[in-house]
């Protein structure tokens, strides 16, 4: 009898590369935007907030109960 893995079990974890790669490209994103502008601190600050709250939604979104998807 063949195994199929549980969706359950790759849901959060799909969520989570998915917070990662938000914050990650959040952060990027922002460092470039920070030195067009001469300030990457700044720029940073703003890509990894964006990061957060992109990653955040995502994480809830992937992570809900199984009958939402």
């Amino acid at each position: 009898m063949e195994q199929k893995p549980n969706d359950r079990e790759s849901k959060p974890n799909l969520a989570g590369y998915l917070w990662v790669l938000s914050l990650s490209v959040g952060t990027a994103a922002g460092a470039g935007i920070g030195v067009a502008l001469g300030h990457i601190g700044a720029g940073v600050a703003i890509g990894t907030g964006t990061g957060v709250a992109v990653g955040l939604v995502l994480y809830r979104r992937f992570s809900s109960s199984p009958s939402n998807h």
